[in-house]
């Protein structure tokens, strides 16, 4: 799958309320992105597993790691990369920030 991260500049995509230690789906841009809580931390990925297209939104998390519903592929919520494969491509992370009573991402530089 070919993920390309979009936006580059901060987009506001959700209420801060709504974003706790489960997994929640916004679309960015057009792209399908996953927002949780770890220990507190907002983090954000590509939703879109990288492997063979699961919805990570769909998944769990564990360890701080989503983990794919469909082959249970783990990626680190901090930076996307694989902690265990099938997949062998990082999934796409994103800045994340909470401003006021929302959450804004953009694309990483």
């Amino acid at each position: 799958m070919d993920h390309e991260p979009a936006p580059r500049e901060w987009t506001d995509v959700a209420a801060a309320q709504d974003v706790g230690e489960g997994l929640v789906r916004v679309d960015v841009a057009g792209e399908p992105v996953v927002l949780t809580r770890s220990g507190g931390v907002l983090r954000a990925l590509a939703a879109t597993c990288t492997h063979l297209g699961g919805p990570l939104d769909e998944g769990t998390v564990e360890d701080g790691c989503v983990v794919c519903p469909w082959h249970g592929s783990r990626f680190d919520l901090a930076d996307g990369s694989v902690e265990r494969g099938p997949a062998s491509v990082p999934q796409p992370a994103y800045d994340v920030r909470e401003t006021g009573d929302r959450v804004e991402v953009r694309a990483r530089p």
